[in-house]
């Protein structure tokens, strides 16, 4: 007898940078392809969309203007104040009212502008939605009964369901998130400048202490200045400090007034001075700076991660899922090893591998299903994975079908036939009918034989299952010498869940590996057994 397990390698957690939890991220087989036909379906609504991105667009644009009107009104406030302090005017509260009431409505219209445009993407994202199930329901309808057979209903139903909702959540989200990120980027650095009171020391303090201690994340600090300190405590010793608390340091030099200090930037940022400090005469040229330092952030937690997972003695592997992430392959049936060419820092990223095991001892209880984990990366990482276990019960216990109801038949009068309508009847596929025909030599005339039929399955690795006996006794024949008596029709029925010749757990009809045995003996003998008599 034997148990099917799901067992799913669980979530890794690291000592030395995140490895985040095991989940899915397919990578697309046909991007290209898929991008076409996606805009296929977005071209039918490009008045919607281009309306949508040009409110998208008015709503960063609001908001980044938002914050240099709310900075001229601080500077103003601040100009007030020491000019009341020093005796020659006062703060221009009038200026200030007019001016925060612009700022307010040009929030209310960055507001109006976000509600617009997320209004009309989901509109056209339930549109889009509507379309592909109304296809999928009109494919579905005519695809052969054959596709069914080889394809599981979740699969079909995910198709219909999940698989369509997230293609809308993306559409809905993601092209949006797109288009304001990108402006809002673009707008920050155009609206950076440099000037003015700069107090570096407080600033790299307070970016310092931003940091979460307990994250595994890299901790990163990009510092745009042109290096001349005018206020606050020399800068030198806090970054040392921070870089000694093993945070990065940028520095991304402006041309300001005063010139730039490409020194003092090169004695904050981490060394080399070469791939941590940038010159840029511009804020054109940003760009790409941004996307050489993103590149160096990004830097993967772990690369070429091998993962070895050996399983008790008493279970078999029957069945490998493709991993989410790298690939998996059986080294014999009991051992796996996954391997993943890279798995980054963010805790968004995961990796799931899933297979199916079966329990092939004869002992119960409860059983750890691994051996052993191994896990090694390039990086030395250390993972931690749990040590799931199952309890097994040994006992076959087999559910019989039910009888039918009986129906009374009556046949009234000189009737010879009987006509009545028993209803639907459905054919289930539970199991297989095993038929077995044999031939006893030599049996003699006069003598019955007890015959013995012995049914096993036999597994991958040549261990055996029993699956039934049957005991007849054969008839004696009167001819005048002995003889060969053919025996048939000797029938065993095997439900497929006891299958354990290793075919596949979702596939009917798999190839099964039986064994039979026939003990016969004659059991009429001369031997007469006499009733004993007693008397007192």
């Amino acid at each position: 007898m034997a148990d099917e397990t799901k067992t799913q390698i669980p979530k890794p957690t690291r000592q030395r940078g995140p490895m985040g939890r095991m989940r899915r991220g397919e990578k697309a087989k046909d991007f290209k392809g898929t991008m076409r036909q996606l805009l296929g379906y977005i071209g039918q609504h490009k008045i919607a969309v281009f309306a949508a991105v040009a409110f998208a667009v008015c709503s960063v644009i609001f908001n980044i203007v938002g914050p240099k009107v709310l900075g001229q009104v601080t500077t103003k406030l601040f100009e007030g104040l020491v000019a009341k302090v020093n005796g020659t005017g006062d703060v221009d509260f009038d200026w200030i009212a007019k001016t925060l009431g612009f700022l307010l409505c040009l929030y209310l219209a960055s507001s109006v502008c976000s509600l617009i445009q997320g209004w009309l993407m989901t509109g056209v994202t339930q549109k889009i939605c509507y379309r592909m199930r109304k296809e999928i329901a009109a494919k579905i309808a005519v695809v052969p009964m054959s596709y069914f057979n080889g394809h599981s209903k979740g699969d079909v139903l995910s198709r219909i369901t999940n698989d369509v909702d997230t293609l809308g959540q993306s559409l809905n989200q993601s092209v949006t998130q797109l288009i304001t990120s990108v402006d809002e980027l673009k707008n920050a650095v155009d609206a950076l400048s440099s000037g003015g009171s700069t107090n570096h020391a407080d600033a790299f303090a307070k970016a310092t202490q931003l940091f979460d201690p307990l994250s595994g994340n890299a901790r990163v600090i990009v510092m745009f200045t042109d290096g001349n300190t005018t206020t606050g405590a020399p800068p030198a010793p806090v970054a040392a400090a921070a870089r000694a608390q093993g945070i990065i340091i940028y520095c991304i030099g402006l041309i300001g007034s005063d010139g730039l200090d490409v020194s003092a930037l090169n004695e904050w940022a981490t060394d080399p001075d070469a791939s941590h400090v940038a010159v840029t005469p511009d804020a054109a040229d940003l760009e790409a700076i941004f996307a050489e330092l993103a590149a160096n952030i990004s830097k993967t937690g772990a690369t070429d991660i091998v993962i070895n997972e050996v399983l008790n003695p008493d279970f078999t592997i029957t069945s490998l899922d493709d991993p989410t992430r790298g690939s998996a392959s059986t080294l014999d049936s009991h051992t796996i090893r996954w391997t993943i060419p890279a798995l980054g820092v963010t805790g968004s990223e995961s990796a799931v591998l899933e297979f199916f095991v079966r329990h092939t001892s004869e002992e119960p209880g409860e059983k750890l299903v691994n051996e052993s984990i191994e896990y090694t990366d390039a990086e030395g990482n250390l993972v931690v994975f749990p040590k799931p276990k199952v309890t097994v019960d040994c006992s076959v216990v087999v559910q019989p079908d039910p009888c039918p109801v009986p129906v009374d038949l009556v046949a009234e009068g000189c009737k010879d036939t009987v006509l009545v309508d028993m209803g639907d009847v459905f054919l289930e596929s539970q199991g297989r009918i095993l038929q077995l025909d044999v031939t006893v030599k030599n049996v003699c005339p006069g003598k019955r034989v007890a015959l013995a039929a012995i049914l096993t399955e036999v597994d991958e690795n040549g261990t055996e299952y029993q699956r039934g006996m049957k005991v007849m006794t054969l008839p004696a024949h009167s001819g005048p010498a002995c003889r060969d008596v053919r025996v048939k029709c000797i029938k065993f029925v095997v439900p497929e869940d006891l299958d354990v010749s290793g075919g596949s757990p979702v596939s009917l009809c798999n190839p099964r590996n039986f064994k039979a045995r026939f003990l016969a003996n004659v059991i009429d003998t001369d031997y007469r057994c006499c009733e004993s008599l007693e008397t007192e």
